[in-house]
């Protein structure tokens, strides 16, 4: 079945409604209004989550981490029951975040996230994101241009 460009933007607009609940911090709402009751989360790698890990394991950590959080979709494409984000993330390291300590340093990194959606809510998510970035920011992992200035030890 062909998906109309009326269904195209509707599914568009479920996904931009997601990153505007995420940057508040609304997980509940994301949860209840958003997420198929079937939701599952690919995340850089991870294992699959369901909607209650996805809220308290990943939603949480960056809610927390940054809490003002700045999230801006730089493009959309939607084909199918598929929309792509290609997004921006601003914050500020205020909250531990994966076991590091608030640094206050302002943070900017970028990801990709796959919805599938089905009768209006999102069933499925595919997200990457740039935590090599992320970490190099907070000081966790030394920046690439050190390391390759340093000679390889034994």
């Amino acid at each position: 079945m062909e998906t109309t460009e009326k269904t195209k933007q509707e599914n568009k607009a479920i996904s931009r409604k997601f990153w505007e609940y995420f940057e508040k911090g609304e997980r509940d709402k994301i949860g209840n209004e958003l997420w198929a009751t079937n939701y599952k989360l690919h995340f850089t790698g991870k294992k699959v989550l369901n909607k209650e890990e996805s809220k308290e394991n990943i939603m949480k950590t960056f809610n927390i981490g940054f809490p003002d959080l700045k999230i801006t979709v730089e493009e959309q494409i939607a084909e199918g029951d598929l929309v792509v984000d290609r997004f921006t993330v601003h914050g500020t390291h205020k909250g531990e975040f994966h076991g590091i300590a608030p640094t206050n340093k302002n943070i900017k990194f970028t990801g990709i996230a796959i919805n599938r959606i089905v009768e209006n809510k999102i069933a499925e998510r595919w997200t990457e994101i740039d935590f090599l970035g992320i970490m190099t920011q907070l000081g966790a992992i030394p920046e690439l241009a050190q390391v390759e200035g340093q000679e390889m030890s034994k």
